[in-house]
């Protein structure tokens, strides 16, 4: 009764707003403050916009994609330090710092450069000659390796590489990439070859990347991919039986050819010859 009685002469009088404005919670609004990061993407040279970039927050597990303008909105940031990875197929990744207050906005504006390590789909317009073939039929007929001809490719135009690859090349281990679902090749040696000489991350931006002892990768006889460096793994899901004419995989380096790499292979060695 006499704290009733308080309240109703003090509400009466306005004294006692203040203190009860003080005592109220914040708002939903100003509890859930995120920062905005905004930013255009280019290529490198020629500063054409490029669309489809991949911008993520791997710490996050944050991601947004350019719009045909090379434009980009990441919401969601909250406040501090946060590094965020740049990435196209047939570029170059990129990073950077931000930091970010819980409401601010922020621009960020990157150029990629294209890059030859990373797998980029190849539109097929005309067909293999068998004279661009011939070292690999050389090699199959020694029957040293894993081999997958044009013919396994053309019964099945719009299967992936990396479907071809699981149950027909002994000694092969596809893992997939959660956050980007990047298909990547690793040796086939189990769980183990995780903490074996050459195991790195698929990605060096990405803390939470998988981990294993990845093949090495060519195309078209180049080297795109080196077992243990700091680069990023290329996907084999870029590409389609309509894409490949060849493929041959070497599970170690003492089955490896010297003019790919030999004893270098310790992790597996693929080779993917295109429809160029």
């Amino acid at each position: 009764m006499i704290r009733a009685a308080w309240l109703r002469r003090c509400v009466a009088a306005s004294s006692c707003v203040p203190a009860l404005a003080l005592t109220q919670p914040r708002s939903d609004a100003a509890a859930k403050a995120q920062s905005v990061l905004r930013g255009n993407v280019a290529a490198d040279p020629g500063d054409s916009p490029l669309a489809g970039v991949e911008v993520l927050v791997p710490a996050l597990e944050r991601s947004a994609r350019s719009d045909s303008a090379g434009d980009f909105v990441l919401a969601g940031l909250p406040a501090g330090r946060h590094r965020v990875v740049l990435r196209k197929v047939g570029y170059g990744s990129a990073m950077f710092d931000v930091t970010a207050t819980g409401s601010d906005t922020l621009q960020r504006d990157v150029a990629l450069v294209r890059a030859a390590q990373v797998l980029a789909a190849v539109d097929v317009k005309t067909p293999v000659t068998p004279a661009r073939l011939a070292e690999f039929e050389r090699r199959r007929a020694a029957g040293i390796g894993h081999f997958l001809t044009t013919d396994v490719f053309d019964a099945d135009p719009e299967r992936t590489l990396a479907s071809f690859l699981v149950g027909r090349v002994a000694g092969i281990n596809i893992k997939q990439y959660a956050l980007t679902g990047a298909l990547l090749v690793a040796g086939g040696r189990g769980e183990g070859s995780v903490l074996g000489v050459g195991a790195t991350r698929a990605e060096p931006f990405d803390p939470k990347s998988p981990v294993a002892c990845w093949a090495n990768v060519y195309l078209n006889g180049v080297k795109i991919y080196a077992t243990g460096s700091q680069q990023t793994v290329p996907s084999v899901a870029a590409y389609y039986g309509r894409d490949v004419a060849a493929v041959e995989y070497y599970a170690g380096g003492a089955t490896t050819p010297p003019e790919f790499g030999g004893t270098s292979g310790s992790c597996g060695t693929l080779l993917i010859w295109t429809r160029r």
